[in-house]
């Protein structure tokens, strides 16, 4: 029983770690998108159905 609660508690930290890391990947390693001035589309808009 201990050894399964071990192992519960290393998932759940890694799961942790590589959510972390890949926050951090998109928000320095990846390049950026375009500008919205350059977007068809107003900052903040969803595109439509037929889009």
């Amino acid at each position: 029983m201990r050894r399964l609660a071990w192992l519960a508690l290393a998932a759940w930290i890694g799961r942790w770690a590589l959510l972390e890391l890949a926050s951090y990947a998109g928000g320095h390693w990846l390049p950026r998108g375009r500008a919205p001035l350059e977007s068809r589309r107003q900052p903040g808009r969803f595109p439509g159905p037929f889009e």
